[in-house]
């Protein structure tokens, strides 16, 4: 019994210090804590791990530091891959394929058969050229099929707004090649599909991002400083590009390949071409490219 407190007076210094370690160590912890830290912070702990975080929310960036060991411990499995895709890439990562037949021992379940979109490209002499594409018939890959991944990406024309696909590309690039395995390749593909008119600009869109060229009927760029002759950087030096196009037929069956401009008074008092005015149709964009 202390009844003259004594004891209590000799123990209070001791347990001040003590409180006070305590506080500094639960503190710490709740700075070290993924869930719990600063969101300042996060890009700390993921360098700590060896990682730079390519999330852009605070949410996904706390998700992706959480699961950087997985990362690692996936590391060369196609499990990797298909997770970097769905961080980096979003709504846009649609299937990851392995273009071999795993042995009965092997723990792979995400082969796929490649869709008929990429069927040509794999029958092209083992060059993931077809003559269709670009005019001088695509880059030469000289892909090995068994050691081949294709990261199937859909872009769907109604939820696409123009420079979304080149920061995921780039955040999808940096990261694999960190966890993509030695030796094999990687070959991120692109669709996207229109098949209304209101769908026509947005696919033209989709191959002036993915190429950087501009087009000659989109006269946007006078609003943005651009230059015709000035075009933007590809999404990658070996990307490949198909831009197809079908006219209906009008009810005549001749074709509507000579879509006329709609134009308006602008204030100057001179028509403007503002957009073109067509019948429905098919277009579509295909695009390739190698990550080795």
């Amino acid at each position: 019994m202390d009844d003259e407190g004594v004891l209590e007076t000799f123990l209070a210094p001791l347990q001040a210090e003590l409180e006070e370690i305590h506080s500094d160590e639960a503190r710490l912890r709740e700075i070290q804590g993924i869930f719990t830290t600063d969101a300042d912070y996060l890009k700390y702990i993921a360098r700590s791990l060896g990682w730079k975080l390519q999330s852009k929310t605070e949410e996904a960036r706390r998700q992706e530091a959480a699961t950087i060991v997985e990362f690692y411990d996936l590391k060369g499995t196609p499990y990797a891959i298909r997770l970097i895709s769905k961080l980096t890439l979003d709504k846009l990562f649609k299937g990851l394929g392995e273009l071999w037949t795993p042995t009965a021992a092997s723990a792979s379940e995400i082969t796929t058969t490649p869709e008929f979109d990429l069927d040509d490209l794999l029958d092209s002499n083992g060059t993931f050229v077809n003559s269709d594409w670009n005019a001088s018939g695509g880059y030469e890959y000289g892909y090995e099929a068994e050691y081949s991944y294709v990261v199937f990406i859909r872009i769907d024309p109604e939820d696409y707004t123009f420079g979304e696909i080149g920061p995921r590309i780039k955040a999808f690039k940096n990261l694999i090649h960190t966890m993509h395995p030695a030796g094999r390749f990687c070959y991120p593909y692109i669709v996207c599909r229109g098949t209304k008119a209101e769908h026509f600009e947005s696919v033209q869109l989709v191959y002036e991002e993915i190429t950087g060229l501009k087009t000659f009927d989109d006269l946007r760029y006078f609003d943005d400083g651009g230059r015709w002759d000035t075009n933007d950087e590809p999404l990658d030096p070996s990307v490949s590009t198909n831009f197809y196009f079908a006219w209906d037929y009008l009810d005549d069956q001749t074709a509507d390949a000579t879509p006329e401009w709609e134009t308006f008074d602008d204030d100057d008092g001179q028509p403007t071409p503002s957009y073109l005015e067509f019948d429905t149709g098919l277009w579509e964009v295909h695009s390739v490219f190698e990550i080795r």
